[in-house]
């Protein structure tokens, strides 16, 4: 990969100048005064350039067409992405790998190149890691060299093409950067707030503008944060250190025995990181869903894992089926029994039932499965006529259920409330005779007679 130099802006100098031991930093901070993202000098101390610093720009609205016209890809494969963007000139590089295919559900990587590298040498640098499920690289191309506020828009555009063209998970999904792309990484996170679920920030350090409440918001996000032991960077690395972790985010450090450079080692144990990360989330979605509150929302988001177990551990995906199991067992019997009714020429209590099956578990497969069978019975004109008849009849015992309700409450002279359970049938089943009876029971609660 090609070293990266340093960017500077006023307040990561004076925060530098600071702290002991970092002398032989100010040479490279000597363009300070320069705007924000320019360039600084070399650092002296090490062969590798010093980090590159960016400072983070208030948060910019996404482009409307950073993706118009995109059609899903459906095939692996490494190509050049030109990004829609109004009055830019942007793409991005995407590998989609072996597995990729449409309804493919595969972790996503989002990377920020350094200073002196591109887009491709990114996709290519990490395409070479071992990965423990195929996983989908992006990486966009920079304006010009590091990262600055013109290329907020290039970047929230390549979420956008991920999200609308590219098959893969929204609940796995890495945002990593090495050095000006490390900085990048912690301003995208924070302030613009991309939907990552993860994210990976190599030989870098803290943006000094980032908000305390701008990481509390996002502090339940895990961050992976390495910075060599031997980096130009790793004092600085402490402050902002301390910052993420007074913020409360969820951060893990890493000090490899290294200078600034993007190491394989180093790379190798993000993605590792990422990994194990993408399993604890997903054993916390069959945790919050066995809670089963509400059970078809929950259900879909167990069925989504199951349907992709190949991109899953096999305990994982065993565990939820049996929670799905759990789940759906009244759902399961509840359709037996609309089958039994269906099968006993009593349609309007199956359709009934299934209904409620319909209401509870969604758009979940057994969800479907009720609607299906609900619809092929109503298909039939004659069946169709004697579910009306059914419904009809049993709201009308609702509504008379209501109007005996109405009548209990006069006779406990609570006059009010049964106005207004009366106005309430009157407004529910007005097509019912209980209707027509709540209407005079009204009339003679208003001019105070009791009936």
């Amino acid at each position: 990969m090609g070293r990266a130099c340093c960017f500077a802006c006023a307040e990561i100098a004076k925060t530098a100048l600071r702290l002991a031991g970092l002398v032989a930093l100010g040479s490279w901070l000597a363009g300070w005064l320069a705007p924000a993202w320019a360039n600084a000098g070399r650092a002296a101390t090490s062969p590798a350039n010093a980090g590159s610093i960016a400072t983070t720009v208030a948060p910019q609205s996404r482009p409307a067409s950073a993706s118009a016209g995109c059609r899903p890809v459906t095939e692996p494969g490494t190509d050049r992405v030109e990004l829609q963007i109004p009055g830019q000139s942007a793409f991005c590089w995407v590998h989609r790998p072996v597995g990729y295919a449409p309804g493919q559900r595969l972790p996503l990587m989002i990377c920020l190149h350094g200073t002196d590298d591109t887009a491709e040498q990114m996709v290519e640098f990490w395409r070479q890691r071992r990965m423990r499920w195929p996983t989908i690289i992006v990486a966009p191309q920079g304006v010009g060299q590091g990262w600055s506020s013109e290329d907020v828009p290039r970047i929230l555009a390549t979420f956008d093409y991920a999200r609308d063209c590219l098959w893969h998970d929204p609940n796995r999904v890495l945002l990593a950067g090495f050095s000006a792309g490390g900085v990048m990484t912690f301003q995208m996170l924070y302030n613009e707030k991309v939907p990552a679920t993860a994210a990976a920030a190599l030989a870098n350090y803290v943006p000094p503008r980032l908000t305390l409440e701008q990481v509390r918001e996002r502090r339940l996000i895990p961050v992976f944060y390495a910075v060599g032991m031997k980096d130009v960077n790793h004092e600085l690395m402490r402050s902002g250190l301390d910052f993420l972790r007074a913020a409360g985010a969820n951060v893990e450090l890493y000090r490899p025995p290294i200078g600034h450079t993007l190491d394989p080692d180093v790379a190798q144990a993000a993605m590792d990181w990422f990994f194990d990360q993408c399993v604890k989330q997903t054993e916390a979605t069959i945790d919050a869903a066995a809670r089963g509150q509400p059970v078809g929302p929950a259900v879909e988001r167990l069925e989504q894992i199951v349907s992709q177990a190949a991109w899953h551990p096999p305990a994982t995906v065993e565990r939820a089926k049996q929670v799905i199991e759990r789940l759906e067992q009244e759902g399961v019997q509840m359709v037996r029994s609309a089958d039994s009714l269906a099968a006993a020429n009593r349609p309007g209590e199956a359709v009934e039932l299934f209904k409620r099956v319909e209401s509870v578990y969604g758009m979940s497969r057994l969800g479907m499965q009720a609607r299906t069978k609900r619809e092929r019975l109503e298909s039939d004109p004659a069946t169709r006529e004697r579910v009306e008849q059914h419904l009809a009849a049993q709201r009308a015992r609702q509504a008379m259920a209501e109007y005996a309700r109405a009548q209990r409450l006069v006779a406990q002279n609570r006059l009010p409330d049964a106005a207004e359970v009366c106005r309430q049938i009157m407004t529910s089943y007005p097509d019912t005779p209980a209707a027509l009876r709540a209407d005079r029971l009204l009339t003679l609660i208003n001019g105070r007679t009791t009936p």
